[in-house]
């Protein structure tokens, strides 16, 4: 079970947009790592937002705009979703990290609506959104990727 403020989990979203608009920008990588921070840190939105105040002007510019400061409390009880989502911005940090735009590009787009479906208290049917998000990924970089994603899930 995970307990996260509904705001970050929006950001998160709004983040993952951003991202994938911007795929190349030099402050991706350490973006996500703040929202990874946020999650790891009691799911506080309030603390990942100091996060971004106190960060680089340039990390800080790029997405100060768009933030939400919303309270509200999620509690997740879904572990798909929990391991899923913290693979997914380590695999997304690492790609970045390497250059790797495309394939980053490819899964962000794939995994973008994740945080926005939990924010609004979806149950996720992990059978569908595999089928419907992530299975491309596999079409596209080789059933490995695909299954590193479905292993996750239960």
């Amino acid at each position: 079970m995970i307990v996260v403020d509904r705001a970050l989990l929006i950001n998160t979203h709004r983040i993952f947009v951003l991202i994938r608009a911007n795929i190349d920008h030099l402050a991706n990588s350490e973006l996500l790592g703040l929202v990874m921070k946020g999650f790891k840190s009691g799911g506080l939105n309030s603390t990942f937002i100091d996060d971004v105040n106190n960060s680089q002007p340039t990390l800080k510019d790029y997405v100060s705009e768009m933030l939400t400061t919303d309270t509200g409390t999620f509690i997740c009880t879904d572990n798909n979703f929990e391991t899923l989502f913290a693979h997914v911005l380590l695999r997304l940090m690492h790609l970045l990290d390497e250059g790797n735009s495309t394939m980053a590009y490819d899964i962000i787009d794939a995994f973008h609506v994740l945080p926005e479906l939990a924010a609004d208290g979806i149950k996720i049917d992990y059978a569908d959104f595999f089928r419907i998000y992530v299975e491309p990924l596999g079409v596209k970089w080789g059933t490995s990727l695909l299954e590193e994603f479905s292993a996750l899930v239960e």
